[in-house]
């Protein structure tokens, strides 16, 4: 048995999607992954939080405040959080958003699988 002081901590990952359906799905999923996890509907929803995260899971076409832009200013804030795009806007914009920005990128709907082995790779990029 693992004394409780040697235990690894419990990764915190932030899903940030205006569709809530998609949102609540992705948290239930990666929870499944025993990651503690927090849904936002907005990336302004996200900032006004000011949490800490391992990795941030990011739908590109947010209203208001983008994905991308989401990331530019955790970036220019010093924040080297690892992020994942979502997209619904078909195969080509999604390669076009992983060839921009060099992050996991991927199409709705999410294959489970492939998300689930790109946050664990962040996770453990980031530690």
């Amino acid at each position: 048995m693992t004394p409780p002081g040697d235990r690894p901590a419990t990764p915190r990952i932030a899903v940030v999607d205006d569709d809530d359906a998609v949102c609540a799905a992705l948290v239930r999923l990666i929870r499944t992954a025993r990651c503690d996890v927090d849904g936002f509907d907005s990336a302004e929803a996200f900032l006004a939080a000011g949490g800490r995260y391992a990795c941030v899971v990011l739908d590109v076409a947010l209203p208001g405040l983008s994905g991308p832009d989401l990331e530019a200013r955790m970036r220019a804030a010093g924040d080297a959080t690892p992020v994942i795009f979502i997209n619904g806007g078909g195969d080509a914009a999604v390669r076009e958003i992983a060839r921009r920005t060099g992050r996991p990128s991927f199409g709705k709907p999410v294959d489970g699988i492939q998300l689930l082995i790109a946050v664990a790779l962040a996770v453990q990029s980031a530690s």
